[in-house]
């Protein structure tokens, strides 16, 4: 009988996997139904609006002046860091002192909340950096596909890249039409969309990012400047945004609209959105009258420029030592993330203010300051950081160090040799938000940011009213300035408030 039982108990055994194996099989052929159906359906939704595209596209070619979008910053930063002696910090706290918002500017581009005392208002805007792994061929690779490996950003990648693509000999809007028109019909643009988008999503890229990957693909792809462009701008419509294409002296350039406002660039306005010259916006000092097409394609958008969290980029590590209090501050940041700060246009303040440390920078910097921090409260934190910020970092502005306008995203700030206020009050919010969990703001003075930190309970200094809430004036630029001092500068002046996640 237990002979019986043991042999039926070890049949049953041998079953069971059996029919799971076939379930699973079973579910897999329903998942690739299910999927093929979506792709399908996706390919007939992007042939449509091609054709649409395509037919509004023949007789909306118009000429277009271009201008161009000067710097935010139009008063000019103080060539020297000003110093405050110590001394007279008691004397100038006793009592506190309220300043007046002039305009909030958001860096999420939404209506910003209403803050006392404004009634203008103005539209506006990580765990250790992981080794990208190498990227496999997609398991249903066609047969006899070539993938091309190709590198993004210090990331070593492949893709499958059609060949033979249509050539462009002279540029007009006929030979553009009809590059669009072949193109689309006739290769398989959308199954490198699909891969490209995949990878997208391995790097962990925003929208600024993926344009910059789809520009790597087409230099994959094309030899010429002009070809790269104009398949740029397809895979960009099939993407869904709202690209327009210029050409002049046969030569074509990209525009791109933003959610973001974008200064130092050129630009075209067509029905009031501009569109910007952003993958080789610094090659020009004259840009001449473009034609450009007005026509849209169906359902596109603007390209968003937030960078809420960071590229997965290979680190490439890079070494930086500072001293702050005759200790040495040894920092490690990731030099591939630097080269992609280094291709964004200048934005509004607020974009910088949002973006994230690397995990490298804030390993450093949890390493230096958590030791130091043992028994502080959280004003004895908040002035230690404040202080580093002040007095870490050599001193030269944009103009000095670069010839024109830059903010620093917070890694940068240790690469580049010297910083000013801007890439200071972004760094400085950070420490507070990672170390401390203040809420902060940015002051947008003339020609000066500064901060603002939200202390529980009340203090003595310069403060702003953000939200029912005293934020005291931290200025990470003016040294030994301590927590809730103005500089003289800038008494009696009201500052845009920048806000920001």
């Amino acid at each position: 009988m237990r002979t019986t039982a043991l042999l039926l108990f070890m049949l049953l055994a041998l079953k069971v996997p059996a029919q799971f194996d076939s379930i699973l099989i079973d579910y897999q052929k329903q998942f690739d139904a299910f999927k093929s159906n979506i792709e399908q359906e996706h390919e007939q939704f992007r042939n449509t609006n091609d054709s649409i595209f395509a037919n509004f596209l023949k007789n909306s070619w118009e000429k277009f002046n271009v201008f161009y979008s000067p710097a935010q910053q139009d008063v000019p930063k103080p060539l020297e860091q000003p110093e405050h002696p110590l001394p007279e910090h008691i004397d100038r706290l006793q009592q506190p002192d309220e300043i007046l918002p002039d305009e909030i500017l958001p860096s999420n581009g939404e209506e910003p909340p209403a803050i006392p005392g404004t009634e203008k208002k103005e539209e506006t805007e990580q765990g250790e950096v992981k080794r990208l792994k190498k990227i496999e061929p997609p398991v249903n690779a066609r047969i006899g596909e070539v993938f091309t490996p190709f590198e993004y950003y210090g990331t070593g990648a492949k893709l499958s890249l059609p060949q033979n693509l249509p050539n462009i000999k002279k540029v007009s809007s006929d030979d553009i039409n009809l590059y669009f028109t072949t193109l689309t019909k006739q290769y398989p643009v959308a199954d490198m969309l699909n891969r490209v988008s995949a990878l997208k999503g391995e790097l962990n890229l925003n929208d600024w990012g993926y344009m910059l990957l789809l520009k790597t693909v087409s230099e994959e792809i094309y030899a010429t400047d002009n070809e790269q462009t104009l398949l740029l701008w397809v895979m960009l419509l099939n993407s869904g945004y709202n690209a327009k294409l210029g050409f002049s002296s046969n030569k074509t350039y990209l525009l791109l609209p933003a959610n973001e406002k974008i200064y130092s660039s050129w630009f075209i306005t067509i029905n009031n959105e501009n569109y910007y010259l952003l993958t080789d916006n610094t090659a020009y000092k004259t840009l001449p009258e473009l034609s450009v097409h007005k026509a849209d394609y169906p359902g596109a958008k603007p390209l968003s420029l937030k960078l809420r969290s960071l590229p997965k980029l290979n680190q490439n590590p890079q070494f930086r030592e500072l001293s702050f209090n005759g200790l040495k501050v040894e920092v490690n940041y990731c030099k591939n993330l630097i080269d992609f700060f280094a291709s964004y246009p200048m934005c509004n303040a607020g974009l910088y203010f949002s973006v994230p440390m690397s995990d490298l920078v804030e390993k450093s910097m949890s390493s230096f300051f958590t030791p130091l921090f043992a028994g502080l409260t959280q004003t004895e934190k908040l002035e230690l950081l404040l202080r580093y910020t002040q007095t870490a970092f050599p001193y030269k502005t944009d103009q000095e160090q670069f010839g024109r306008e830059k903010i620093f995203f917070p890694d940068e700030i240790f690469h580049y040799p010297y910083s000013d206020c801007d890439d200071r009050s972004v760094l400085f919010c950070k420490l507070v938000k990672h170390f401390i969990g203040l809420p902060c703001i940015g002051l947008d003075f003339p020609g000066h940011i500064n901060t603002a930190v939200a202390l529980p309970g009340q203090a003595k200094g310069t403060y702003i009213m953000h939200n029912n809430t005293r934020y005291y004036v931290c200025d990470p630029t003016y040294i030994n300035a301590p927590i809730g001092l103005l500089h003289d500068d800038f008494v009696g002046k009201n500052p845009k408030i920048i806000i920001f996640d």
